[in-house]
C-alpha cells in the first residue's frame, strides 16, 4: 500500500488550519486525520494483510 497520500493529507489538514485559524490545534488535527484515515484506507489495508496471511 502506498502511504505517501496518507501523510499529504496530514499535511493538508495542517495547512487548512493554519489558513483558517493562524494556528494548529494538534489534538483535533489527529483527531480528523485518523477519522480520514480509518474511513479512506484502514478497511483496504486490513483486507489487504488478510489476504498476504493466507
Amino acid at each position: 500500500m502506498n502511504t505517501v497520500p496518507i501523510g499529504n493529507k496530514l499535511m493538508l489538514l495542517k495547512e487548512e488550519q493554519l489558513a483558517e485559524h493562524g494556528s494548529v490545534n494538534y489534538p483535533q488535527l489527529l483527531e480528523e486525520w485518523k477519522a480520514w484515515v480509518k474511513a479512506s484506507h484502514l478497511k483496504r489495508l486490513l483486507e489487504s494483510q488478510k489476504k498476504k496471511g493466507k
